[in-house]
């Protein structure tokens, strides 16, 4: 979900303080000294040379009027040598008419990608808009957004900005993002947490081919709610048919370790104890070498706490495999 950014240093200070604790200590040759100076001065011109580049970054929320929201980062293939990068955006809109006479509550959302070099890769906007409510029960609502980036494989810096345009509450937060190869040999996309999966039946930002597919950011689900699963598969081999031929497992374990019940304490075990996993597993096929996968698991038995979803799939004709895990968390 990112880091909150307070407290943010000056470079140029944190640089020169730096430089001075260094050359407290030595002695006051000035051949030590200028080269001190020129390596801080080479620093300073480094800051200035990626603030002219990228004048504007991202906001901060100097006074601490927060909009909270939870983020996640999910990677597919998007082409040759390039990744499709959503970034699932949730948050709790406050659709209440305040200040009086605002109809309409409005939210922008906003992405900025910097690759290795700080040189900004991507940047998008999205603005999302709400009728008001006099209705109590329904003066606020769970809302999501989804920006998506084409990006060659690589490392790159990300931060995500949320902001109420009427009261001003805004909140961002920052993180590191790789897009790998997902070319090369076979190979999963990142495993989304859905809030729903279904086929499409009208226009929606979701829509993925035939599916319709919300993301779930915040990976909170109750024990009796059902969770979508969606994940691509990618470099099947084919049999003469060009048909691929593959098995899914997954597993399902809990991250911390359970604490003996009363009757174990009460017979002495006193160690803590790992719960018995949920497991699963299904053959499946396609029509070439990339395919789509989606499930639904339902955690009646899994007690509140987080929890890891393994992913394996094994081509039947390759024998290559390759697994991914991602976590969740079950809430009362």
């Amino acid at each position: 979900m990112g880091i909150r950014l307070h407290n943010i240093e000056d470079p140029v200070d944190a640089a020169l303080s730096h430089v001075v604790e260094d050359i407290a200590e030595l002695p006051p040759p000035s051949i030590v000294i200028n080269q001190a100076y020129e390596e801080h001065m080479e620093e300073i011109g480094k800051f200035f040379e990626t603030l002219h580049r990228v004048p504007a970054t991202f906001q901060y929320d100097f006074e601490d009027n927060r909009q909270p929201f939870v983020f996640s980062v999910d990677n597919f293939r998007g082409g040759t040598s390039i990744d499709r990068v959503d970034v699932n955006i949730e948050f709790e809109a406050d659709l209440t008419p305040e200040p009086l006479g605002v109809y309409t509550r409005t939210y922008v959302a906003t992405v900025v990608f910097w690759d290795a070099d700080h040189g900004e890769a991507g940047r998008r906007e999205q603005r999302l808009d709400f009728a008001v409510s006099v209705d109590p029960a329904r003066a606020s609502r769970i809302a999501a957004a989804q920006l998506v980036f084409m990006l060659p494989a690589g490392f790159y810096r990300l931060a995500v900005t949320l902001e109420d345009k009427i009261l001003g509450r805004i909140s961002s937060y920052r993180t590191d993002v790789t897009c790998v190869d997902l070319e090369s040999k076979l190979a999963l996309s990142d495993i989304l947490f859905a809030g729903a999966v279904r086929p499409v039946a009208r226009e929606s930002p979701f829509n993925r081919g035939p599916l319709e597919v919300v993301p779930h950011a915040s990976r909170q689900y109750r024990a009796h709610k059902s969770i979508p699963i969606y994940f691509e598969v990618y470099n099947l081999a084919r049999d003469e048919r060009d048909v691929s031929h593959y098995k899914v497992e997954y597993r399902i374990g809990r991250r911390e370790r359970e604490e003996p019940s009363l009757w174990d304490a009460l017979r002495g075990k006193t160690e803590t104890v790992s719960p018995p996993d949920i497991s699963s597993s299904f053959r499946m096929s396609g029509n070439g070498p990339y395919d789509v996968v989606h499930f639904t698991f339902t955690p009646e038995n899994l007690r509140a706490g987080v929890y890891d979803l393994y992913v394996t799939v094994r081509d039947d004709l390759s024998e290559a495999e390759v697994s991914r895990v991602a976590a969740f968390r079950i809430i009362e």
